[in-house]
């Protein structure tokens, strides 16, 4: 089994979208930064999502892409980690993303397809 990880992004997460417009344009004015704006987050550069819709997440998440995802699935459980179906996004016949069921440190760490990624 042949599988890439690589880090995607930190997730910032916030109350509402006016706090993510906020704090995503402090970044900007200071390191200037460019600012994605997507339906439920604002990226900041590619690898800070300020995420105003939060899930299981309170303070925020690390990404990691995946790929193979199938495979990576069978790599992660092979290592003893839990990954969590109930969390599961697909695209079609096609899975997009999950979480792990345990976080690392206080960080829910969610898995993502790199292989389907969207263009921005």
């Amino acid at each position: 089994m042949n599988v890439t990880y690589q880090f995607a992004h930190m997730g910032i997460h916030v109350q509402d979208k006016e706090m993510a417009d906020t704090l995503s344009a402090q970044f900007s004015k200071a390191f200037a930064l460019p600012v994605f704006n997507l339906p439920a987050a604002n990226m900041v550069t590619e690898n800070m999502e300020v995420a105003f819709s939060t899930g299981l997440e309170e303070a925020g998440h690390i990404a990691i892409y995946a790929m193979p995802m199938e495979d990576a699935i069978e790599d992660l459980r092979s290592k003893g980690l839990e990954v969590d179906m109930g969390t599961a996004k697909y695209n079609g016949d096609t899975l997009m993303s999950v979480y792990l069921k345990e976080p690392f440190g206080t960080f829910p760490v969610h898995i993502l397809n790199k292989e389907r990624r969207p263009a921005r």
